[in-house]
């Protein structure tokens, strides 16, 4: 019996686990009552991304204003009912220079080195230092303008990033809740994406280029741009492959999805296209591509109203998933997370105001999850997350962001 549940843990019980996902989703759909956190307590901004690290414990919320903030998962305990609610744990507001520090040309630019473990590697960053090395100390720190995306570190939790539409990528310690590098690109980022080994991060941003940042090498090996020639069309989103570290997607505003494969250095693996039409992923933008677990399938998304899958390491054709839906995603930059795969399940999200949840392996539509508060002036969802540990006692978790507001459902 201990044989099996530790099989079932591992997700290696594959038709219990199934059957217990199922019936995971159908509790969450029928969530009448959510539980609802508030994000900041002075409304200015809303929710902009929303990310759980690999433990399943912490929770990172971003906004549209350059703020952040970090929720323990069941940390705070209500006696009276013996539940079990999250925790806010630290809030990062948005901070701006009064006075931009501005340094000579003829200035050196001296560095002062920012030392951390985590469990698996040693990292070592660099900033300004000797005479500025005050000031940026006693200087605010955070996005000047609206957080884009937000990924936690694969390995550890110590550690997670932030792209903003200030051009910058950032590197946090959890510990501190400060920037310890911030890295300017040059270009608005679109959405950041790690590999499972926790070894680089890959930049969609709005130019034609793919950024690479090697973790394990940051100051030597700087940013290096994926692709050759002349790439004209904006980069929305990207994404690595969960079980191959070298493979990674993107998808682009031309509704082009390109494969790279880090070993070729930067030459593109493939391009997704119709095999009987011979035509590109999407006729419009490709908003957001998600990969399943097993990192066979990938699903994309685009402004052309359709949800395709695609099995890009075999010769299967592509398969359409749910209706032609031309209003379901129309805004391509309005949140930048569309899709999230969890077992044989897509979640969408739409420009409706609501969730649409896709059977993967039957190709349909399968149910939706509207916003609890009608009265809400504002309501599409802006952000997603799922907690999928489902031997944590409280079974599948979704958490869904919008405006000021951070729902739960169990």
């Amino acid at each position: 019996m201990n044989t099996a549940f530790l099989k079932y843990q591992l997700g290696q019980c594959s038709d219990i686990y199934n059957v217990a996902a199922q019936h995971e989703f159908e509790s969450l759909v029928e969530c009448e009552m959510p539980r609802r956190y508030n994000y900041s307590k002075e409304p200015r901004g809303s929710v902009s991304c929303l990310e759980i690290d690999h433990s399943g414990q912490f929770l990172l919320a971003c906004g549209n204003d350059g703020s952040l903030g970090v929720w323990g998962l069941d940390e705070r305990l209500d006696r009276d009912r013996g539940l079990l609610y999250c925790k806010r744990i630290k809030f990062q507001a948005r901070k701006v220079l009064d006075e931009p520090m501005v340094r000579a040309p003829s200035m050196p630019a001296p560095q002062v080195v920012h030392s951390f473990e985590t469990r698996r590697n040693k990292f070592r960053l660099y900033r300004q230092s000797s005479a500025e090395a005050q000031q940026i100390a006693n200087a605010p720190v955070g996005h000047r303008y609206g957080i884009r995306s937000a990924k936690w570190y694969r390995i550890d939790n110590g550690m997670f990033f932030t792209g903003s539409n200030d051009c910058s990528l950032q590197i946090w310690d959890t510990n501190t809740f400060e920037t310890v590098q911030s890295i300017e690109l040059g270009h608005r980022v679109n959405q950041i994406d790690t590999d499972p080994e926790g070894e680089y991060l890959i930049v969609a941003t709005e130019d034609g280029y793919p950024r690479l940042i090697d973790l394990r090498n940051l100051v030597t090996s700087g940013v290096t741009h994926l692709g050759q020639g002349t790439m004209p069309y904006e980069v929305l989103t990207c994404k690595c492959n969960p079980k191959r570290s070298h493979i990674i997607a993107t998808g682009d505003s031309h509704g082009c999805v390109k494969l790279w494969d880090l070993r070729k250095r930067n030459r593109m693996l493939m391009e997704l296209t119709h095999t009987s039409q011979g035509k590109r992923a999407h006729m419009s933008v490709c908003n957001d591509l998600a990969w399943d677990q097993a990192g066979h399938q990938l699903a994309t998304l685009g402004t052309d109203g359709k949800l395709h899958v695609w099995a890009p390491f075999t010769t299967l054709p592509s398969r359409q998933v749910g209706p032609l839906d031309l209003p379901r995603t129309r805004h391509h930059r309005r949140t930048s997370q569309r899709l999230l795969w969890f077992d044989n399940y897509i979640l969408c999200n739409t420009d409706y105001g609501e969730i649409q949840l896709f059977d993967a392996c039957h190709a349909k539509l399968w149910t939706k999850i509207e916003d609890p508060d009608m009265c809400n002036k504002t309501p599409q969802f802006s952000s997603m997350a799922m907690q999928p540990n489902m031997a944590n006692g409280k079974g599948l978790r979704l958490y869904l962001g919008t405006a000021n507001s951070i729902y739960e459902y169990t």
